[in-house]
């Protein structure tokens, strides 16, 4: 049990860390102070091909006799990958989102996931007058609405989005903008 854990963990470790995971996060503000939204989450797919070995890695024990060790590589793989699958994003259709498959050529790479996207009619319905940061990771996990916490603060004549998508569960680390 405590090998799988550990494979769970280099898998999503490395992921992150070579760059075969990739967010986006567009906002448009119109002239009519409309607001479009649009989130892309993707996986690097090529990982996730060399992520199914042809053979069992094999480990030595202290008698010298080699002995096949099952990792579930596959499992692993699979648990990534549904990960960013449309489906998983689906009640925030509910919430007025779109949500669609995604697929983009970066660097001769390809990725694959998913684009969650809504149109707001008027910037001012999604603005608070006090700072508030609105985290996307917890939204996309269902914890978290744009009514619950506004996306926007006032400063002036200027809307200014004060908002973070963490990635700490996964990385160690967590990207503010």
């Amino acid at each position: 049990m405590k090998r799988i854990l550990k494979a769970a963990l280099l898998v999503v470790a490395v992921m992150v860390l070579s760059g075969c995971v990739k967010y986006r996060i567009d906002m448009n503000i119109g002239k009519d102070k409309s607001v479009d939204l649009g989130i892309i989450y993707m996986m690097d797919t090529s990982f996730a091909d060399s992520m199914n070995p042809e053979e069992t890695p094999e480990e030595t024990t202290e008698e010298t006799e080699e002995v096949p060790v099952e990792v579930p590589v596959e499992e692993e793989t699979t648990m990534a990958m549904d990960a960013i699958d449309p489906e998983n994003f689906k009640f925030l259709e509910e919430k007025g989102f779109k949500v669609e498959p995604y697929t983009e050529k970066i660097e001769e790479k390809n990725y694959e996931g998913v684009k969650i996207s809504k149109t707001y009619p008027n910037i001012d319905d999604i603005t608070s007058e006090n700072p508030i940061i609105f985290d996307f990771t917890k939204m996309m996990h269902g914890q978290q609405n744009v009514k619950d916490n506004q996306l926007f603060t006032k400063d002036g004549e200027k809307y200014v989005a004060n908002f973070v998508f963490d990635m700490s569960e996964t990385a160690g680390e967590t990207q503010e903008h």
